[in-house]
C-alpha cells in the first residue's frame, strides 16, 4: 500500500480533529467539575455526610450560627474541627467558625469553663452551648437545644 499525499493529509486532519475533540471534552469536564458539586460518602457508617435529622434541623434554623473553637495552635486538631464543622457548613453556609487560642485568653477560658482543648462554644440567637466532642449526634443535640424557643 502506497502512502499518497491525500492519505497523509487525511491522517493529519483526522489527528487534528481528534485532538480538538479531546480538548473540548477535557474543557467541558473541567467546567462541570467547578459548577456541579457531587458528593459521595462510601464509608460504611457515613462519617463524611450528615444524617437526615441533622440536615432537617439545619433547615429549620434560619439565623446564623457562630461556632468558636478554643483550640491551641495544633494544625491536626484545627483541621479536624474545620472538617467536622465543614459538613454542617455545606448544608448551612452561614455557620461561622472561628478559632481562639486558649493560652492567649486565660480569663475568658476560665469564665466560660473551657476544659478541653478544641472545645466548641456554639451560639445561636443569643444562647450558647458547649460541645466537647466531634460527634455528630452530640453537636446536633446541642443545636437542637439552641433551636428551642424556651430558655434553658
Amino acid at each position: 500500500m502506497f502512502i499518497t499525499r491525500k492519505t497523509r493529509f487525511q491522517s493529519r486532519l483526522n489527528s487534528i480533529i481528534m485532538l480538538c475533540l479531546l480538548t473540548i471534552v477535557v474543557g467541558l469536564l473541567a467546567w462541570l467539575s467547578n459548577h456541579r458539586a457531587v458528593e459521595y460518602d462510601l464509608t460504611a457508617n457515613g462519617r463524611h455526610t450528615l444524617s437526615e435529622a441533622s440536615r432537617d434541623l439545619l433547615a429549620r434554623m434560619p439565623e446564623p450560627i457562630e461556632v468558636t473553637s478554643y483550640a491551641r495552635e495544633n494544625a491536626l486538631l484545627r483541621d479536624a474541627i474545620k472538617n467536622f464543622i465543614g459538613k454542617y457548613q455545606r448544608h448551612k453556609p452561614d455557620i461561622v467558625l472561628r478559632f481562639v487560642n486558649p493560652d492567649a485568653v486565660p480569663d475568658e477560658v476560665r469564665n466560660l469553663g473551657i476544659s478541653v482543648d478544641g472545645e466548641l462554644v456554639v451560639r445561636y440567637q443569643d444562647r450558647s452551648e458547649h460541645v466537647k466532642s466531634d460527634n455528630e449526634q452530640v453537636f446536633t443535640n446541642a443545636l437542637q437545644r439552641l433551636a428551642r424557643n424556651e430558655d434553658i
